[in-house]
This record gives structure tokens, sequence and C-alpha cells, in this order.
């Protein structure tokens, strides 16, 4: 069984946004002397998303099938390689199109990954999901 993370500097990214909206509340709160309130959402929103993608499992690869959820709000999503029709790799798209007996297209972007994984993921992949079929 392997885990993948999500990528890394994305945590980056968000947590330079909820330093910039808190600099701005500081500065609204400075100028006016309350809080402006349209400010806390996004920045309990970012708050959320910084810890749940510091601690999350996004990917998990099993022998007999994949586990994959790529935000707080998605739901966790299973997909079992015995129950595939078709597998391909988009590399416009960097994502995976997994097609099952019940003609049910599920999507799996590998844009969210870190490079070195996007690679090892896809190797996989085609890997676990060529032996199943």
């Amino acid at each position: 069984m392997k885990v993948y993370k999500l990528n890394p500097n994305t945590n980056k990214i968000i947590l330079v946004a909820i330093v910039v909206v808190i600099g701005i509340s500081f500065m609204f709160f400075k100028k006016t002397g309350s809080i402006n309130p349209i400010l806390i959402p996004p920045l309990l929103v970012l708050i959320f998303r910084y810890f749940w993608q510091q601690n999350h499992k996004a990917l998990i690869l099993d022998e007999d099938h994949l586990e994959f959820s790529l935000s707080p709000i998605q739901a966790k999503r299973m997909v079992r390689y015995s129950d595939l029709k078709d597998t391909y790799f988009t590399e416009k798209g960097k994502k995976f199109v997994f097609t099952t007996k019940t003609s049910k297209t599920i999507k799996l972007p590998l844009k969210e990954f870190h490079k070195n994984d996007r690679r090892a993921i896809k190797e996989e992949l085609l890997k676990a999901t060529s032996q199943k079929a």
C-alpha cells in the first residue's frame, strides 16, 4: 500500500493567503476600529484547508483498489481495479480517467500532486490496472 499527499507547495501558498487576509483585517481594524465580518469566513476556510491538507492522505494505492479525496468537501472515492472496464491517461489534462463496468466515469487529476509523485502514481496505476484487467 502506497500513500501520497498533496503538493506541499500549495500549503505555502495557503499560508501566504492567510497572512494576507489577516493583514487586510488588521489594516481595516486600524482604520475603522472594527473587524470586517466579510473577511472572517475566507480566513476560517483557509485555516481549515491548511490543516486539512497538512494531515490528509490524498491518494491511497492498495493492491486491489485505490482511494482518493483531493479536497475537504469531496467525498472519498474508491475504485476497485476488478470493476474497471477502461483506464487511460490524458497528457493534456494530466488526469486518469477510469470507466467502470457500470459505465461510470471517474476522473483522478494529478495536478494537485508533486511532480515526482505524479510520475510514480502514473507508473503504479498503469501497472496495477494492466495486471487486473
